[in-house]
């Protein structure tokens, strides 16, 4: 199966889909934490039967993997503009395997000025992540990595 898929620019709004059909409700849980709760959604689920006409009754997840595909599409053709994204705990392990045979070249760098090895790992969590990601800029920069006005997509 194929799909056309249009992308709309910034200026047509992205309330939307592509093609025009709104995204529906799903199931929504509350993860308590301290002193909050964390709204978590399963996206895959099928949509109610009102909804689930207007959407064909595919699942949110199943209605953005075209949009998904787009933008794997546009990062293999050109990988530079991912920077230092990963896809997965494969390419950490990819990543920090080439990054340990670099030091290994140049052990220097691994030790102070008493010859003790300094190496340290350090695991971030940021706080409300998500929540503060600028959505316009966003959008700007996933604009930015689109080269075509539309994308045939087969299945």
């Amino acid at each position: 199966a194929r799909t056309f898929l249009t992308l709309p620019k910034a200026s047509q709004g992205s309330q939307t889909n592509p093609s025009g059909v709104s995204l529906p409700a799903c199931p929504l849980r509350l993860l308590p934490k301290p002193g909050k709760l964390r709204p978590i959604a399963n996206l895959s689920s099928r949509p109610a039967a009102a909804a689930a006409a207007a959407a064909g009754g595919w699942s949110v997840n199943q209605q953005l993997s075209s949009l998904f595909e787009v933008l794997r599409f546009e990062l293999a053709a050109n990988p530079a503009v991912e920077g230092f994204g990963i896809h997965g705990k494969d390419d950490v392990y990819t990543r920090f395997r080439a990054f340990v045979r670099e030091l290994r070249k140049r052990p220097y760098l691994l030790s102070g000025g008493d010859g003790a090895p300094r190496f340290y790992i350090v695991s971030v969590d940021i706080e409300q992540c998500y929540d503060n990601i600028r959505q316009k800029e966003l959008l700007s920069l996933v604009e930015g990595l689109l080269r075509e006005d539309s994308y045939t997509i087969s299945r």
